[in-house]
């Protein structure tokens, strides 16, 4: 038994499976979605509105939002887009990092990648500069390690798209909820391939990698590019909001 009875999480999309533990070992999980240049949540789902696993919640009281294509033409409900907003809360913090403004032709663009519904909630699939360009889909990388979660073998995963022969490849490093043998990674590797392609629908094999744990932030957020840089053997770049204790994948 525990007395807590509420739990917040911002900064990565959080996946279905996820949410659903959380309900049934910890607390309610109250999803919400923002940014720093924001200055407070803008999607949420308020605790009177029905929780949908996947979906971060509507828009909140002073914020209008939108899905796009690259031309920023409204999409309907069910289409991948780029999330927008019209509307933005009273505490948006104009230019606070510098560099070229999010603001173009009245609306600010978000960068990820996102998709609604008929009822207005929103469900974030990834960094839209991180989409992985499989054969004909366009995969967000939130939606790739969500279908990974459902294994019941996988206890953590992270994607990433490399060059390959049809566009990208997708590569999911994925941390076993217990050790496996090394002579049967590569049955359980099949395995949670055919998994994912059950999921993902028509998009050739990704590749699986398993991996010890996952690089973070020191606020959670998984460093996919330092995941791919140690793929393709190149500088990650900046790295220095690595936590500490990460000693590299250890892919095997």
């Amino acid at each position: 038994p525990t007395s807590l009875r509420l739990v917040g999480s911002v900064g990565e999309a959080l996946a279905p499976e996820v949410w659903r533990w959380t309900r049934e070992n910890l607390a309610w999980p109250l999803d919400n979605w923002w940014q720093t240049e924001l200055g407070a949540p803008a999607l949420a789902t308020p605790l009177t509105l029905p929780a949908k696993p996947g979906f971060v919640g509507v828009p909140l009281p002073g914020v209008e939002a939108r899905v796009v294509d690259a031309e920023g033409r409204v999409l309907p409900p069910g289409a991948k887009g780029h999330l927008v907003l019209l509307r933005v809360g009273p505490a948006h913090m104009v230019d606070l990092l510098g560099g070229e403004s999010p603001w173009k032709g009245g609306v600010y663009w978000t960068g990820d990648l996102a998709t609604w519904d008929e009822e207005g909630y929103f469900r974030i699939l990834g960094r839209s500069e991180e989409v992985i360009k499989a054969g004909e889909a366009r995969l967000g990388t939130a939606e790739v390690e969500a279908a990974a979660l459902t294994h019941p073998q996988v206890a953590e995963a992270a994607a990433i798209g490399i060059p390959g022969e049809e566009g990208e490849e997708i590569v999911v490093f994925a941390v076993p909820k217990k050790e496996v043998p090394e002579e049967l990674k590569a049955l359980l590797a099949e395995k949670i391939k055919a998994h994912l392609l059950r999921h993902l629908g028509p998009v050739p094999p990704p590749r699986i990698v398993f991996v010890e744990r996952l690089p973070r932030t020191r606020s959670g957020k998984i460093l996919r590019r330092l995941l791919k840089a140690e793929l393709l053997g190149v500088d990650p770049g900046d790295v220095s909001a690595l936590e500490e204790e990460y000693g590299g994948a250890k892919a095997s």
